[in-house]
Formats: structure tokens, C-alpha cells, sequence
């Protein structure tokens, strides 16, 4: 059963220590989303997460308060990305409680199509608490009377998700589910569990809430009245008196989330709440340390919010005066049109009217010609008479003298002339309507010719378009061909070693595969170290590397060294030289790009070694795919150098059976060491100008120091070299220098004519830190004592005044009291403490005690 609380926070400097120390004894994992804290919030997460407590934070990147949203995103988040059977959302001032002991006891009895309600119970700071007490639930110990509680927080499944889409109220107080679904959801009112909460906890935390918090709130993009209203009564209060003090707080604690049911925007003086001593329940935690205080940078944190309400201000009117133009262009894009279509209309018009003058000339015609076919139709008809019969008519008597018009008919039809001219018209009339019909056919014929011939053109573009394409697919296909064969070519090499029956029985039979990204480099000694080992006692061992040495060293043994440009191109190498294991030392960028996809390819086994920069720079993180190197069945292990690399990798998904803790392959000459009487002068620093070494805050205790009797000195290289420089320029520090690189054989000379040597490690501001600095271990090892700072694997291994010296990392003060309180110490002392590490080392590191490891690895799984 995993249980994970999903949280969003801002400016919780002062609990979210206490929140994330007591719910690491109740969940699996909790999940908080930073909505832009500008106090110490972050830093505190960040020491709390290099001590592998079991959360992670999300960077919201839009500051605007939407909590609904937020919640029911991180919602899904749990379940999908998380694992999450139950889901707790609690806010950084809620701590999920039970006075019957370990509240998880009774989470986990929650049923699959249920969800409780947990009801508030409300703390009250009062002038009594001990400020000194950093733990909030130890030192506010008051509630106020739990009658008034209506208010609580719920708790669900993820089957009430999955099955029933179910989604998160605004503030968590209640769930919105489908009318549908109700009659099958039931919601307990849970007695046996409480949500202890600490809206308010002092007055610096109150004047934080309302000035910063309160506009962010009031600036979401949905707002309804009430909501927020607890801020609005200490708003006025701050905002008419320009201050509170505690016993305001008291009060404001008393009506939290009460004040303005009534639509008061006041404290209700009619209200009498009581408060009574109640102290949290969280006896199964055993002895809670809060161990990092925060500053107190109320105007500092106002400042923050002013510059991005201001920022958001500038981004908003240059979105206003975009839209602005945006607008005046669409208006005259909109007066041209209308101007395109009155023309238009216009046009229309005149078209009407000349299609109507247009219709009667047709009209005309058409009647016309209608005329003079009834007159031919006529003429047709009547038949012509002879002429006795003209006579005989003559002769009558007429009833009626025949109008000359029916004397000119007859006259004329007996005439040739009439005769000729009535064929001839009729014959012409013929031939003209015939001719008329074949022209209206042809300009039909020619109009879809003409069309028929545009879409033939169509076509014609888009064939040779087509073939245009065709042929560049052919090519890529081609291309993609020849690839595959070639790969064939390199499978068909790579399967016919698989026979089971000739795999290598021991390892020195095996073909090892180093995959670097450069060889041999000088900050690099302990991969060195491995190959010679591997080399010495008589493995077949192969150097692939993708880049030229920025610091080459010499080497004293031989290794075949090939190198590679693509993916493609190491694939064809390993099936050339036979290899049967490969080897990588940082996950990203070479095991990531190279040694993962070609393995999962080729089927070859391999391991790799995560040090420090390749997991913990923030981008790397993001990108290195540790879980799924981890998940591949051809992974082999997966090293690393502490208890705390192991912790780290594990809460980014990497498998706990693949990971194995071992030290770099160092080699450790012990040198005998004897008591000296003399005082600490000499102060050496060996390593990378790196900003995670901290040689910053180096210098910096040089300036404190510049009075004693001290002389430090700085070795190594880098491309911070010119800027820690400066930093001595400007400081006109004359105790401290940089000397420059030092050859692997001159470390240990270094080391023995110094007295002390220092490595300030910090965490760089891209989130980079070192996991252990080796030099460490070469200091130990003749007998130089060594301070250092206390952060991520160090302290597995130097204890303080025990072995070593650590002191508080990032503070140049505290580092320069440590060398003057080392200084201090008697020389029987001191020379306790190098004993004691050089025997603690023999047991710790050497280069035999990680290559047999590595070897043993290998051998449990059968290679």
C-alpha cells in the first residue's frame, strides 16, 4: 500500500522542516509543488533532500495561485508517475494526525470506493510559546474550541479516480463526483484521524501570509468573493496600523476561516472562542531535530513579490498594446473589406441590370423568331391553288370585294419568285439554326477542354511532385538499406558468437569494453586505475571513447584505445573486436546515448559507474534515464559511492537489486606517519575550479584569516581559474595563492609538505555537488589531516574530530573558525585523528577492494 501526500507551498520557510521531518514517518512519499517561494524555502528543501528524506519537488512555473488546478494536476500526478494507492492533500501548515497513535494504521483502512473527512483542528500561537523551539508542532500547543470546526481535508483512493473521475474541491475540503456515481461513493467522517493545523504561527509569519501571500491569492484567475476572506481582517489591521503584535495573532488565530461568515470584513467581537492546552500526538516519531533555521527578510520577500506583480504588470501592458494594434489592424482589415464589397455590390448590381436588359433583348428576339417561324409554319400550310380554279372564282359574284392583301397572297404564290424565295428563306433559316446549334456544342466542348486541361495540368504538378518525392524516398530508403545490411552484416557477427556453449567460463576469457567519453584524463586518475588493474591481472580489455582528452596524462601500461564518432560506428567496433561486457563511468551523456541503446541492440551486457555531475546536475537529472538503464535486462549493476548516491538513484526510479556501493578505484600507499610538534601553516587545496568545490568560500576564509600565521594554497585547473583570481586581487589577499595543475605523481609530494588540507564543497547554483571528493582519501593516506564540509556522502565517512574535520558548508566563517579550532588543537590529538584515518581508509577504499567488487558483481549474475 503506498500512501503519498500531494502539497503546494509558497514561503513556508518557518514549518516546511517540521511538515516534511514528521510525515516522513507516515508516507512513502510526498509530493510539493513550489509556487515561487522567495524565502528560504528552497534552500531548506534542499539540505532536507541531500538527506534522502522520501519527497520530491516540482518548480511550479506559473506563479498565479490556482489551487484547485494545482491539487487535481498533482492528483494525477501521484497515481500516474508515483505509484499512489491513497492520496493525501495536505497544505504546509497541516500535519495529519491521530491521538491513537501512528496516523498511517488508520489511512491505510480506508476502503477502495470510500473517502474520509478529516476534520481541521485549529492551533493557536500565543506569547507564551518557546521561539526557540524550531519544531511547530512541539511549540504551539493551544487549540481553540473543536465545537466551532466544520472545516477538513479529505483523503482518497486511486481506484476514486481511475473508476470514478473524481476531482478535488477548491482548498480539499470535499470531492466533486458525477451525479452518477454518487449513490456508489461513500464518505466517511473519520474520528480516529485529525489534521492539527498551524494557519498562523507568529508574527513575522502573519505579516509574510498577508503581504505576500494575500495579493497572490487575490490575483488567480478566478475569484469569488468570500474566498481568502481570513486575509482581508489582517490586511486592514496592517494596513491602518502598520504593525501587529502577538496578541493580534492570537485573536486573528481564534476566528481563522470563521471571520466574515457574516460578511464582516472585522473581527466579530461577539464571538468568545476559548483555547485550551492540546498538545500533537506525535510520540511514534521518536525525537524530531529541526536542524536549519531561516531568515527573517520580511521587506526582502515583499520586495520579490512587488518585482513580479510589477513584471507581470509590464508583460500585460505589452500584451495590451499588442492587442491594441492588433485590434486597430483588424479594424481597417475590416473597413477594406467593407469597402471590397460594396464595389462588390455595386458590381452586382450593375450586373442585375444588365441582365435584366439583357433578358427582354432576348425576350424580343425570341418572339420574333417565334413570329417567323408561325409565318413559315403558315406558309407550309397553305396549298396553292390553279389557276381555273382562279378563274372560276374570278368570275362569281363575290359576297364581298376580297381585300387586296388576299389578292396579292394568292398573286404572288403563283408566282416562280414567290416560290424561290419562300424555299431559299426556309433553307437559309434551317442552315443558320443548324450552324447556331454546332457553335453553342463546340464552346461547350471547348469549355471542358479547357477545364479538362487546367485539371490535367493539376495532376501533372502533383505527379511530378510525387515522383519528386519518390525519388528522395527511394534514395533515404536506399540509404536505410545499405544501413541495415551493414547492421545485418553486424548482427549475423554478433549472433554466431552467441553460442551458448562457447560463452567464457571465466573472466579473464571475457572481452571488456571501457565506453568513455575521452581517455586518459588527469581529474580521471581512478578509471586509470581500474584499466591497469584489469590489465595486470590479465583481462582482455579495449578503450572506446567519443571525444579527444582535455587534459590527456601519460599512461604507464598499454591499452588499446579506438575511437568513435556515431552510435553506429562504436556498434560496428564491438561486433569487430568480439566484445561480451561493457563498461561505462557516468550514466549521462555516454551509458544514456551509447552504451544503453547498443546493448539493448547487441544484446551485450553492461555496467556502469554513476559518480556525481552526471546525476546530479539538474539537467542531467532530467535527461540521464537512470530507471530506465536500471529496468534493462542487460544491465548488470549499476556502482555508485555512498549510502547516499544509493538513496538518491533509488528515488529516481533505479532498481535497489541493481545498484552496488563501492569507492572509485583509488590507489592508497599508506604512509607511516609520526607525531609532529609544530603548528598548522601550510593549508592545500587539490581539485577542479569547479563552483560545487567551493574555492570561493575558500578565499573568502583566507580574508578572515589574513592575520594568522597561515599560507593556503591552491591547486588544480579549470574554467573558473580567472574568476577566483579576481576574487584574490580584489580581496589584496596575500596568504593565499593559486599554483596551478599538479601530475598524479606529484599529489602525494604536495600532500606530505602540508599541513592541512581543505575541500570546501558546496552546491553549485545549477544544482551540481560533489558525491566524494577522492582527494580525500590521498590526504588520509600519508597522513594529512583533511576538513571538509558536511554534505551528501562525505559524512559516511569523515566524522568530525574523529577521522576528520567537517564543518557547516557555503560559510566562509564557520570554515575559518574550523582551521583556527583544528590549529588549536594539541598534537597528540591531531595525531589521533590521522591514525585513525589512515586505519579507517584501509578499511573503506583501495583499488583491490573495488575491483574485486566489481569482479563479484559481475560473477553473481553469470556472465
Amino acid at each position: 500500500m503506498r500512501i503519498v501526500s500531494i502539497s503546494t507551498i509558497k514561503n513556508e520557510a518557518d514549518i516546511i522542516e517540521s511538515f516534511v521531518r514528521y510525515h516522513s514517518k507516515i508516507f512513502d512519499l510526498m509530493i510539493i509543488l513550489d509556487n515561487g517561494s522567495t524565502d528560504d524555502t528552497k534552500y531548506i528543501l534542499n539540505e532536507l533532500e541531500k538527506e534522502g528524506l522520501p519527497f520530491v519537488v516540482l518548480i511550479d512555473e506559473d506563479k498565479y495561485f490556482e489551487p484547485q488546478e494545482k491539487y487535481n494536476f498533482l492528483l494525477h500526478k501521484a497515481i500516474n508517475e508515483y505509484g499512489a494507492d491513497i492520496i493525501c492533500p495536505l497544505d504546509a501548515d497541516e500535519f495529519i494526525t491521530s491521538d491513537f497513535g501512528n496516523p498511517r494504521e488508520f489511512i491505510e483502512e480506508i476502503p477502495d470506493d470510500s473517502y474520509y473527512t478529516v476534520l481541521w483542528r485549529t492551533y493557536v500561537p500565543t506569547k507564551h510559546d518557546d521561539v526557540n523551539d524550531l519544531f511547530v508542532p512541539s511549540r504551539i500547543k493551544y487549540i481553540r474550541d473543536e465545537t466551532i470546526e466544520s472545516k477538513g481535508k479529505v483523503i482518497l483512493t486511486k481506484e476514486l479516480v481511475d473508476k470514478y473521475n473524481v476531482k478535488l474541491s477548491m482548498g480539499n475540503h470535499y470531492l466533486y463526483i458525477l451525479p452518477e456515481f454518487r449513490s456508489q461513493i461513500t464518505n466517511i467522517s473519520y474520528d480516529k484521524l485529525n489534521i492539527s493545523h498551524f494557519p498562523l504561527r507568529s508574527v513575522y509569519h502573519t505579516m509574510m501570509k498577508v503581504l505576500n501571500n494575500y495579493p497572490n491569492s487575490r490575483a488567480r484567475k478566478f475569484v469569488s468573493e468570500n474566498q481568502s476572506y481570513h486575509y482581508v481582517v489582517m490586511y486592514n489591521k496592517i494596513k491602518e496600523t502598520g504593525s501587529i503584535d502577538m496578541d493580534d495573532v492570537t485573536e486573528f488565530a481564534k476566528q481563522y476561516s470563521l471571520i466574515n461568515n457574516k460578511g464582516k470584513d472585522e473581527l466579530d467581537q461577539d464571538l468568545d472562542i476559548g483555547i485550551y492546552e492540546h498538545p500533537m500526538n506525535f510520540s511514534f516519531c521518536g525525537d524530531i531535530d529541526v536542524k536549519y533555521p531561516y531568515k527573517e527578510n520580511l521587506l526582502g520577500n515583499l520586495l520579490e513579490t512587488t518585482m513580479y506583480f510589477a513584471d507581470e504588470i509590464h508583460t500585460f501592458k505589452n500584451q495590451l498594446d499588442y492587442y491594441k494594434k492588433e485590434h486597430k489592424r483588424l479594424k481597417n482589415k475590416e473597413s477594406n473589406l467593407n469597402n471590397k464589397i460594396e464595389k462588390k455590390n455595386e458590381k452586382i448590381k450593375k450586373l442585375k441590370s444588365d441582365s435584366k436588359t439583357n433578358k427582354k433583348k432576348v425576350k424580343i428576339l425570341e418572339n420574333d423568331l417565334k413570329n417567323k417561324e408561325d409565318e413559315i409554319e403558315y406558309l407550309k400550310n397553305e396549298k396553292p391553288i390553279s389557276l381555273e380554279e382562279d378563274i372560276e372564282n374570278q368570275t362569281k359574284l363575290p359576297q364581298k370585294i376580297a381585300s387586296p392583301e388576299s389578292f396579292r397572297e394568292r398573286l404572288l404564290f403563283k408566282s416562280n419568285a414567290y416560290v424561290n424565295y419562300k424555299t431559299g428563306y426556309e433553307s437559309t433559316y434551317a442552315m443558320l439554326k443548324d450552324k447556331n446549334t454546332q457553335i453553342k456544342r463546340y464552346w461547350k466542348q471547348i469549355k471542358f477542354l479547357q477545364k479538362d486541361l487546367k485539371n490535367k495540368d493539376k495532376t501533372i504538378d502533383y505527379l511530378q511532385k510525387e515522383l519528386t518525392n519518390k525519388t528522395e524516398s527511394n534514395t533515404n530508403l536506399e540509404t536505410e538499406l545499405s544501413n541495415s545490411k551493414q547492421m545485418m552484416h553486424i548482427m549475423d557477427k554478433r549472433f554466431n558468437r552467441l553460442d551458448l556453449n562457447k560463452i567464457p567460463k571465466d573472466m579473464e576469457e571475457i572481452n571488456i569494453a571501457y565506453v568513455l567519453e575521452s581517455f586518459p584524463v588527469l581529474s580521471q586518475t581512478h578509471i586509470v586505475n581500474e584499466i591497469r588493474w584489469l590489465k595486470e591481472h590479465g583481462f582482455n580489455v579495449v578503450v572506446f571513447t567519443n571525444k579527444e582528452s582535455e587534459k590527456p596524462i601519460e599512461i604507464d601500461f598499454f591499452v588499446e584505445k579506438v575511437h568513435f564518432e556515431e552510435i553506429f560506428d562504436l556498434t560496428e567496433l564491438l561486433v569487430e573486436y568480439e566484445i561480451d561486457l561493457m563498461h561505462t563511468h557516468f550514466v549521462y551523456p555516454i551509458c544514456t546515448n551509447f552504451t544503453l541503446p547498443i546493448a539493448e541492440k547487441l544484446k551485450i551486457p553492461f555496467t556502469v559507474f554513476a559518480n556525481s555531475h552526471d546525476i546530479f546536475i539538474r539537467e542531467n537529472d532530467e535527461r540521464n534515464k537512470i530507471k530506465q538503464i536500471s529496468d534493462s535486462q542487460f544491465c548488470l549493476g549499476i556502482f555508485t559511492l555512498s549510502d547516499f548516491h544509493k538513496k538518491y538513484l533509488m528515488r529516481r526510479g533505479a532498481r535497489e537489486d541493481k545498484l552496488v556501493v563501492t569507492k572509485q578505484a583509488v590507489n592508497y600507499e599508506i604512509v607511516p606517519i609520526e607525531e609532529k610538534n609544530n603548528k598548522i601553516k601550510k593549508i592545500v587545496s587539490i581539485c577542479r575550479f569547479e563552483e560545487r568545490n567551493g574555492l570561493d568560500v575558500l578565499i573568502n576564509s583566507a580574508k578572515i584569516l589574513e592575520n594568522e600565521d597561515f599560507e593556503f594554497e591552491i591547486y588544480g585547473y579549470g574554467d573558473l581559474q580567472n574568476d577566483l583570481e579576481n576574487q584574490i586581487n580584489e580581496l589584496g589577499l596575500k596568504n593565499i595563492s593559486i599554483k596551478g595543475e599538479l601530475l598524479p605523481n606529484e599529489v602525494a609530494d604536495t600532500l606530505l609538505s602540508s599541513d592541512l588540507l581543505v575541500s570546501p564543497c558546496k552546491v553549485a547554483a545549477n544544482g551540481d555537488f560533489i558525491g566524494f571528493p577522492v582527494i580525500l582519501f590521498e590526504s588520509m593516506a600519508v597522513g594529512v589531516p583533511v576538513l571538509t564540509t558536511s554534505m551528501s556522502a562525505i559524512p559516511e565517512v569523515i566524522v568530525d574530530g574523529y577521522n576528520g574535520f567537517r564543518t557547516d558548508r557555503g560559510d566562509p566563517e564557520k570554515f575559518a573558525n574550523k582551521i583556527i579550532e583544528i590549529s588549536n588543537l594539541p598534537s597528540e590529538k591531531l595525531f589521533e585523528v590521522r591514525k585513525t584515518a589512515q586505519e579507517d581508509l584501509i578499511n573503506v577504499a583501495g583499488i583491490e577492494k573495488t575491483m574485486n567488487r566489481y569482479i563479484e558483481q559481475i560473477n553473481e549474475l553469470n556472465l
